[in-house]
């Protein structure tokens, strides 16, 4: 009796670790949809940073800002008209009371393609709404212009 207990916990055991091993078990980790990639994609563009952007932007659109940077003849001013807009920038959030909440209102999936309304909330009761395109490469959800 003893040895059958022993033998069906180990069963129930390695069930148990086969789901979770397993890519599709319920315990499997997923990469974030595409609306959590837009809420963190508007996160870090509100901040202004260019490296953390990258992150949530496809390939495609990587290539082409890193392009434009290389080919822009005014590169040498380039940070300095980069820090120019980003202050202008605080100062247009600091006027709305800055950034209350960013909020997913529609996300729709279509294949490997998806379209996301995202509204930007501000302190002073103002809001903002954009649809943001989005495509999934090699299984993760990716901002595309």
């Amino acid at each position: 009796m003893r040895i059958m207990t022993i033998k069906t916990s180990l069963s129930l055991l390695s069930g148990l670790l086969l789901l979770v091993s397993c890519s599709s078990g319920p315990f499997a980790s997923q990469a974030p949809g595409p609306g959590a990639v837009v809420k963190s994609f508007v996160a870090v563009a509100i901040q202004g940073d260019i490296a953390q952007m990258k992150k949530y932007v496809s390939k495609k659109d990587v290539a082409r800002m890193e392009a434009q940077e290389k080919n822009n003849p005014f590169s040498g001013l380039g940070k300095g008209m980069a820090e120019s807009m980003r202050a202008q920038a605080e100062r247009e959030l600091k006027s709305k009371g800055g950034v209350k909440s960013i909020d997913i209102d529609k996300e729709q999936i279509t294949g490997d393609t998806a379209t996301v309304t995202c509204i930007v909330r501000f302190g002073n009761g103002e809001s903002k709404s954009n649809q943001v395109k989005c495509v999934k490469e090699e299984g993760n959800w990716k901002v595309q212009r």
